[in-house]
């Protein structure tokens, strides 16, 4: 087994301005939900839309919790086939 340890010497790519983004304010006038203690930063139109997309959606999904709900009353989740599903998730999440 190999172990990289990639995640504590992160690569730090420097800064660039988006093309065709506006600089921010320097009254502190950012997006909600994107740091603004960075000097120079302008998140880029589409990263707005995505934060504001985000934002609409609830916490949590009524209709996922629900449809889990059923499955595991209903025993779906206790088949062979689910066991060597979720087994093959897992080993393959190492990857």
């Amino acid at each position: 087994m190999q172990i990289n340890d990639s995640l504590s010497q992160p690569s730090i790519v420097p800064f660039q301005q988006t093309a065709g983004a506006a600089p921010v304010p320097a009254s502190g006038g950012g997006v909600e939900g994107v740091p603004s203690d960075v000097d120079g930063y302008t998140p880029s139109a589409e990263l707005v839309r995505l934060i504001s997309l985000a934002g609409q959606e609830p916490e949590i999904r009524e209709d996922k919790v629900a449809a889990v709900l059923q499955r595991l009353q209903s025993g779906a989740y206790l088949s062979a086939e689910s066991v060597a599903q979720t087994a093959d998730a897992m080993i393959n999440s190492l990857d």
